[in-house]
């Protein structure tokens, strides 16, 4: 997904640095420790189109080209991807997204944001055209929640 911030890995202090949005810099914080660095796939997934974060959509969408097709990623409200997807990603394939799973996913979210934590959902959708647009942010498939 793509992102508008900076971060650094101080090595004499240890300590990373950011810079712009600090959800964004914290998911780019966490990619970068799980292994992912955003100019590497930049290079390999190059960006086509976004949708930057808005207090409407409460949600930020990214399509990069990916092994000649092209993908989408969506972060964001965790309500609004809910209500968006209409599958969910489980044991290594999407299913469908049925009532009882998303009522138990909403119970979840309940027991997350009953802890404090503040939480975002992640979700991906294949695209076949080069523009996106917030009318192509439907039949999603839920990848999970990042607290």
């Amino acid at each position: 997904m793509g992102t508008n911030n900076g971060i650094v890995f101080d090595e004499e202090t240890k300590i990373w640095k950011a810079t712009g949005d600090p959800t964004e810099s914290a998911l780019a914080v966490f990619a970068q420790k799980v292994g992912f660095h955003k100019d590497v796939l930049e290079k390999e997934s190059p960006r086509l189109s976004e949708i930057p974060f808005d207090y409407k959509n409460k949600y930020h969408a990214a399509m990069h080209k990916v092994d000649g097709g092209i993908f989408t990623t969506v972060i964001g409200a965790p309500e609004e991807i809910l209500n968006l997807a209409s599958k969910v990603w489980h044991d290594g394939k999407s299913h469908p997204l049925t009532a009882e799973k998303k009522k138990e996913l909403e119970s979840d979210l309940v027991g997350m944001y009953g802890k404090g934590l503040r939480v975002l959902a992640c979700a991906v959708k294949d695209k076949t055209s080069e523009e996106l647009k917030p009318k192509d942010i439907t039949e999603l498939t839920l990848v999970g929640f990042l607290d």
